[in-house]
Formats: structure tokens, C-alpha cells, sequence
């Protein structure tokens, strides 16, 4: 399927997380972290049988989008970073101006938040559209 030009049309793939990029865009439209959680995993081990390592996904929710996204590398492939530190992604949301909680899960907890389904209501540089008060037009 294509126009009269060639050009094929391909439908827009949901996103499945933002970058640290998308997330400064969004917060200087206004729009502001509401939510929190990292999936906690068991990470590589270590020489010492004594420091268990974990990894930590990280998921935001944003005010204006739909659920839960991933926070992604920062090279555009589409990958959940991994963080090695709690306490870098709590750095990292604090220096964003998220304040609240941050809820940790195990990677296989039902009480998961799900993640986010079909594509986003907005994206970085949509103007927002509010509706006109009844009345006027």
C-alpha cells in the first residue's frame, strides 16, 4: 500500500518507553512525573558470595500518557536501561522533580502495574488541546 508516489505508509509503532530526552521535553510542557516503580531482577554474579547484585527496571508514570513507561537507553534501540544502583534511578527522579515514592516489585509480583498498551494520548511537542467551556465556540 502505498500513495501515488511510492512512498509506502507504515502504521506508527506504540511506544513502549522515553528516553531521558522525551521525559525533560514533556516536563518542560508542563507535564510532571506521577508515579514510580522499578522491577527488581537478579543480576550478575559477583565475586563474592556475600553482595548479592540486582538489576532495576525503571517505569514513570507522566502525566497526560496513558499507564506506566519504561525508561529507556539513551541510543534509540528501544531497550529498558538497566540500573545496577537504586540509588542512581532515585538521583536521576529526584533531579527530574519527582519527590513521592518509588515502589519496588519482583519480576514476577502480580501486583505489577501493567504496562502501557496502544499508543500514547500525546508526544513530546504536541500541543495540548483543551476543550472549549460549554457555551462557546
Amino acid at each position: 500500500m502505498g500513495d501515488r508516489l511510492g512512498r509506502i505508509h507504515r502504521p506508527r509503532r506504540a511506544r513502549t518507553g522515553f528516553e531521558k530526552a522525551d521525559i525533560s521535553k514533556f516536563l518542560g510542557e508542563g507535564e510532571r512525573i506521577v508515579g514510580a516503580y522499578v522491577v527488581v531482577r537478579a543480576g550478575k554474579p559477583i565475586s563474592t558470595e556475600f553482595a548479592p547484585s540486582f538489576d532495576y527496571s525503571l517505569f514513570i508514570n507522566i502525566t497526560g500518557l496513558r499507564g506506566y513507561y519504561a525508561y529507556l537507553e539513551g541510543t534509540r534501540t528501544g531497550k529498558p536501561r538497566i540500573f545496577r544502583s537504586f540509588d542512581r534511578i532515585l538521583k536521576m527522579l529526584r533531579g527530574l522533580g519527582y519527590l513521592g515514592p518509588v515502589t519496588a516489585y519482583d519480576e514476577d509480583d502480580a501486583r505489577t502495574p501493567p504496562a502501557a498498551r496502544g499508543a500514547t494520548r500525546r508526544r513530546p511537542g504536541d500541543k495540548c488541546q483543551t476543550a472549549a467551556p460549554e457555551g462557546q465556540e
